[in-house]
């Protein structure tokens, strides 16, 4: 079903229609040339005026289609095609407001939100109850937040979403507070059970969740508990990073995320992931801050360690034996080991294809092999060059949809074994590509109309 776009000119198609027909019935009759030309200008006025009254409807259903569908920024961008012909709808302002609340675009609320309360309606209790909850969850004022969602309740005693939002917004402010304490004592105990309340509070609070799982990240690594700390650091770290550059106490605090998610990572012997979180993290250190690096190199040290093993065991033969026999041996295992084939155990497979690949990358050359025979550690020259031999190609026809949060997409990536021609094929995140821009952060926006019962939010 569509909905009628709410317009305060009483204008219609139709009626502009009935214009245009007079004007040819004018022609007919034998008007004088000034009055068909006053006809004129009035029906091309309405046909035009009609036109926009048909793409406006069409944008707002648009947009109510989006919204439905949970699509709150593509819902925002039609909201704002019908407000282009509309610009003084509260019914399209208040339904934008709240479709850049679940998006998180605070400068199209406030811009909503300041008009309606300035010229369209001063006593409107959903345009405070937006703008509350927006000052809570996006902004992180929750002062200023909560006066605003009980200037609602004073307007309209009672308003239940007002009511529902003043609650949970003062279980926010309560359990930040104890956070915040509880963190600058090194109580960690504490804090990561506060923590666990404050995510409780308000799941939709992103400025309040984000800084929770920050903090239970943290707890956890000093708590010395890993696998607990993965889950919290990956919901820490999730985030688009391009939105915090620039940011010099969010980039900080998203640093710090990174380098608990990689060490939470590196305790489980995750290492490449862990090494991913640490460039990240090295990407956005900007005060010469060591430790990524440092950390890094800690990693990969422990990676190689760990990876070691004896090539001639890897492949079941003896020392002795040809580069035919050797060629052979991997062909067999490579293919009994292939993850394709072995969708059970696809970890597994996937470690002993990765050794028999090394193996072989190793013994088939004879230079490394010679090496290798008296002793020498050759172990992380041959894993370089097995990675460079296993160069995955990216499919451009898989590519999905990418996230309208974080801009990633999942793609199919495949590499030929040229030795046993079996093509692996692994499913690939692939990250959007942002340069650090060396600009200085765009300015506040600027505030809302004054009106006399809306607080401005400090900052």
């Amino acid at each position: 079903s569509t909905t009628k776009l709410p317009l305060r000119r009483p204008t219609s198609y139709t009626a502009s229609r009935a214009l245009v027909q007079t004007r040819e019935d004018g022609e007919a009759s034998g008007l004088a040339p000034t009055e068909i030309s006053s006809l004129n200008s009035q029906s091309g006025f309405l046909v035009a005026l009609a036109r926009e009254i048909e793409i406006g409807e069409s944008a707002m259903n648009s947009g109510l289609a989006a919204l439905a569908a949970g699509s709150f920024r593509l819902a925002v961008e039609h909201f704002s095609v019908a407000l282009a012909v509309a610009s003084e709808s509260e019914q399209l302002r208040m339904w934008r407001a709240e479709c850049a609340l679940q998006a998180r675009d605070y400068r199209t609320l406030r811009a909503d939100v300041g008009i309606v309360l300035s010229r369209i309606n001063p006593v409107s209790t959903n345009a405070l109850w937006v703008f509350g909850l927006a000052l809570v969850r996006i902004v992180g004022q929750v002062d200023a937040g909560i006066h605003n969602l009980e200037l609602c309740l004073r307007w309209a005693f009672g308003h239940e979403p007002c009511s529902v939002a003043v609650r949970s917004s003062r279980a926010v402010r309560r359990h930040w507070a104890a956070l915040r304490e509880a963190t600058g004592a090194g109580d960690w105990l504490t804090a990561s059970v506060k923590a666990e309340q404050l995510l409780g509070a308000d799941p939709e609070a992103h400025f309040f969740v984000l800084r929770a799982h920050r903090a239970l990240c943290r707890a956890m690594r000093e708590l010395l508990e890993p696998k607990r700390a993965v889950e919290s650091c990956k919901a820490a770290t999730s985030g688009n990073v391009a939105d915090v550059e620039g940011l010099e106490e969010e980039e900080r605090e998203a640093r710090e995320a990174f380098l608990d998610y990689a060490w939470a990572l590196a305790e489980l012997h995750r290492w490449n992931e862990a090494i991913a979180a640490l460039d990240v993290a090295h990407r956005l250190v900007g005060d010469g801050d060591q430790r990524a690096a440092e950390m890094r190199e800690e990693v990969k040290r422990r990676r190689d360690k760990e990876g070691t093993f004896d090539y001639y065991e890897i492949l079941g033969i003896a020392r002795n034996v040809t580069l035919d026999l050797i060629k052979k041996a991997y062909r067999r295992l490579a293919l009994l080991w292939h993850p394709d084939k072995n969708p059970d155990n696809p970890e597994e497979a996937e470690e002993m294809f990765r050794k028999i690949s090394e193996a072989y990358t190793a013994l088939s050359d004879s230079g490394i092999r010679e090496r290798y025979d008296v002793g020498e550690d050759v172990h992380a020259e041959t894993k370089e060059r097995t990675e460079e031999r296993r160069k995955f190609k990216v499919n451009p026809e898989s590519f999905s949809e990418p996230d309208p949060e974080t801009g990633k997409r999942q793609a199919e990536a495949s590499w030929t074994d040229p030795e046993t021609n079996e093509t692996h094929t692994v499913n690939v995140t692939v990250e959007p590509r942002f340069k650090r821009s060396s600009r200085p952060p765009a300015p506040a926006p600027a505030p809302p109309p004054r009106h006399c019962c809306l607080p401005m939010p400090d900052g």
